[in-house]
């Protein structure tokens, strides 16, 4: 079973975020910025130093970074956006970000923020300097995270309700059955960062129920998880380019793309490895490998070095909080939790 990346080191944490955690690395500071307990702890990669803390910035969800301006921006659970000082983590202002938000994408081009919530099918757009909003968009659909091409253009996953994502599930909810009950093809609004105008709305039948997007701006590709299959879909056109297929008892419920390491990692249902697809070329992806009892839900890329960043912990078995259905009947279900005490920072590099 080939396996294209190894464990080359470990980082201990003396913190305990919670499961799911938002990891961010900021590439320019080389800084590793980890949400926990409504503040965000910044690890130095390279040294593996605990060096900061942004104080109450809220219950963190997604967090992006503007080097050229020194300003971090994170979105949190409560609809705050938290704009802080990437050298002294202070705060600097928190504005309303809207309901429950989820992502925060910094576009370099025009300088804005870019926010969305899980339960809002519109997308809010702030001035990064000012933090002040600009404009409120009608995205037409809830969406979960979207991606910057970092060249003017913001794409979004559309959905037609508010379903969280692989958050909810590894959270125990189960929102897998009902997502595949509804069978819904994906749509992808294009969104331009300069106009703040819908610039394109792709509907793509054969690609159902998306589960993330990823974009290699070099190629003008987006990588998009559907539940049956992994697309590469023209970022220019919206057509799909070619696809790797999952089976009905695999679908793939997440994805991150590095467009730097130009690999997929994927969260397949039914099993509790990361699967890597690899994009071979502009026009077709992979099959490169598995990376053991990995999810990619807490994972960070450090492209410098050929390298992932995953949050990890040892774990033990408890009831679940709540009750599954089987066979008509009803019963408690043991279920994951993290061991205090041991979350750490792996970094996997290339075989």
């Amino acid at each position: 079973m080939p396996q294209p990346y190894h464990a080359i080191r470990t980082i201990p944490l003396p913190f305990n975020p919670p499961p799911g955690s938002a990891l961010a690395f900021d590439a320019a500071s080389r800084k590793l910025f980890i949400p926990a307990k409504k503040d965000i702890y910044v690890i130095d990669v390279d040294s593996g130093a605990l060096v900061g803390q942004v104080r109450k910035a809220g219950d963190i969800s997604d967090i992006a970074f503007a080097p050229e301006i020194n300003r971090g921006f994170a979105v949190d659970s409560d609809g705050h956006l938290a704009i802080f000082d990437l050298q002294t983590y202070a705060v600097l202002d928190k504005v309303h970000a809207g309901s429950e938000s989820r992502s925060v994408l910094f576009d370099p081009v025009t300088k804005k923020i870019f926010t969305v919530g899980a339960f809002s099918k519109q997308c809010k757009v702030f001035d990064a300097m000012s933090g002040k909003i600009v404009k409120t968009v009608k995205l037409g659909g809830y969406t979960y995270r979207g991606i910057s091409d970092s060249m003017g253009h913001i794409y979004y996953e559309l959905r037609p309700d508010a379903i969280g994502g692989p958050h909810e599930i590894m959270g125990g909810v189960d929102v897998l059955a009902r997502v595949s009950r509804q069978k819904v093809p994906c749509k992808i609004v294009e969104l331009n960062a300069r106009t703040l105008e819908i610039e394109n709305l792709w509907v793509e039948p054969s690609c159902i129920n998306t589960h993330g997007i990823g974009v290699d701006s070099e190629y003008r590709r987006l990588v998009v998880a559907c539940e049956n299959s992994v697309d590469l879909i023209d970022a220019d056109s919206g057509k799909i380019i070619s696809a790797i297929l999952f089976p009905p008892a695999r679908p793939a419920l997440h994805i991150l793309f590095s467009a730097g390491l130009r690999d997929a990692f994927i969260l397949a249902g039914g099993a509790s490895q990361l699967i890597v697809l690899h994009e071979n070329s502009a026009n077709a992806l992979g099959f490169a490998g598995f990376v053991t009892h990995e999810s990619p839900l807490s994972m960070a890329f450090d492209e410098k070095n050929n390298q992932f960043l995953i949050l990890k912990s040892d774990v033990k078995m408890v009831e679940a909080p709540f009750m599954i259905e089987a066979n008509g009947r009803t019963s408690p279900r043991q279920i994951p939790e993290p061991e205090p005490g041991t979350f750490r920072i792996v970094a996997y590099g290339k075989n």
